[in-house]
């Protein structure tokens, strides 16, 4: 049973489609664009992205969920992360947050009230790792409750919105539980039937033209500045925090290697949020 310290959110399950971006909702890649730019496969094929910061005068960044990486935390050089980091989390396996600064990595969990953590929206957290850390090793929470993405996803001011008219994204509001599943809502997720569920798979959509941008600053407590390629360096939200840098050694996964199969993630979401998806 879970301890009362720190609260971690959950509850019912739920996805609804928006009408236009906001921080802390979700892209879904679409599957209707399938084989389109010459049928070319790209990074963002079959991809969920949190959106963590957005605005229109600025840009947007966010972190791909759904891409598992070969790396665990113990095969990385890391540079700044906080003490006891390894310890931790050496075991987990790391996620690939985007096609750019893959010595970033960046920690995103459901629990409130963690220290030196930032609000993305009510139920989602990023950053806050010493005190991550010392929860894990005091065991009053698991490494599995917390997900660690290399690397990050961004968009010129402008850009995101000119890609959902052009038909590239689905955006996406969801649940906390659906945007961060622990171990064992994951596991009792892939027995039920919504991922037997007879809605069509997605398959690969083209990706957004140079969705690239700098890293935050890397820092294990404190918020840090994004810049969007080709946009002035400017803050786009003080939440988009990245909790340590890190330097992934030999056989990092990387985009554009092998074709990403669409995840059960994917469709649990899109089955609540899209008809037809």
């Amino acid at each position: 049973m879970r301890p009362n310290y720190p609260p971690f959110v959950a509850g019912e399950s739920w996805a609804h489609p928006l009408a236009e971006p906001e921080q802390g909702c979700l892209l879904l890649a679409r599957q209707e664009h399938a084989g389109a730019n010459g049928g070319s496969m790209h990074f963002f094929s079959g991809a969920v992205i949190l959106i963590t910061s957005h605005d229109e005068a600025h840009g947007t960044v966010g972190y791909v969920l759904n891409k598992p990486s070969p790396l665990l935390v113990d095969e990385l050089q890391v540079l700044g992360a906080a003490t006891g980091f390894k310890q931790a989390f050496g075991s987990q396996r790391l996620h690939l947050g985007g096609p750019v600064h893959l010595d970033h990595v960046t920690l995103l969990h459901r629990f409130v009230g963690i220290a030196r953590s930032h609000k993305i929206t009510e139920g989602i957290f990023m950053g806050g790792l010493p005190e991550a850390i010392r929860l894990v090793n005091s065991g009053i929470a698991q490494p599995s409750d917390f997900q660690l993405v290399l690397g990050m996803s961004g968009w010129a001011a402008g850009q995101l919105r000119e890609e959902i008219r052009a038909g590239y994204w689905h955006v996406i509001s969801a649940s906390p539980d659906l945007v961060l599943p622990t171990a064992a809502e994951n596991a009792a997720s892939s027995s039920s039937s919504c991922y037997s569920c007879s809605a069509a798979s997605p398959s690969a959509a083209p990706a957004p033209s140079t969705s690239s941008a700098s890293a935050p600053s890397a820092s294990p407590s404190s918020s840090s500045s994004s810049s969007p390629s080709g946009a002035k360096p400017k803050a786009v939200s003080s939440n988009s925090s990245s909790v340590a840098t890190a330097t992934a050694g030999e056989g990092e996964a990387g985009p554009g290697k092998g074709r990403p199969s669409v995840s059960p993630m994917y469709r649990r979401i899109a089955r609540l949020a899209v008809r037809g998806a």
